[in-house]
């Protein structure tokens, strides 16, 4: 058995090279975040559940960006910023 050297893939590497690990993590969860759980669970989720009922078809991920979006808006008219971290817990929350 040959033991040949590793090749290195210039695509693989140009792929790794995207992007950079982050040198620190933010908390996503804040009283934004919760009152968009209370939005996804008082309007979103019965909505959607309506919606299978009657149409035979969820919403799915409609509701997701949905959400994010009227967040975003909410947060432009209001003059603040949502972080990433926010806007991922209200997409995840939302799916």
């Amino acid at each position: 058995m040959s033991t040949k050297p590793f090749k290195l893939d210039k695509e693989l590497e140009e792929y790794r090279n995207l992007m950079e690990v982050p040198s620190h993590f933010d908390d996503g969860f804040n009283f934004s975040s919760f009152f968009g759980a209370i939005f996804i669970s008082l309007v979103m989720i019965p909505g959607s559940i309506y919606m299978q009922l009657i149409a035979g078809s969820g919403i799915g991920g409609a509701a997701q960006w949905v959400t994010v979006i009227l967040f975003i808006e909410l947060a432009k008219r209001a003059n603040a910023t949502l972080k990433r971290a926010e806007i991922f817990i209200l997409f995840y929350m939302a799916g």
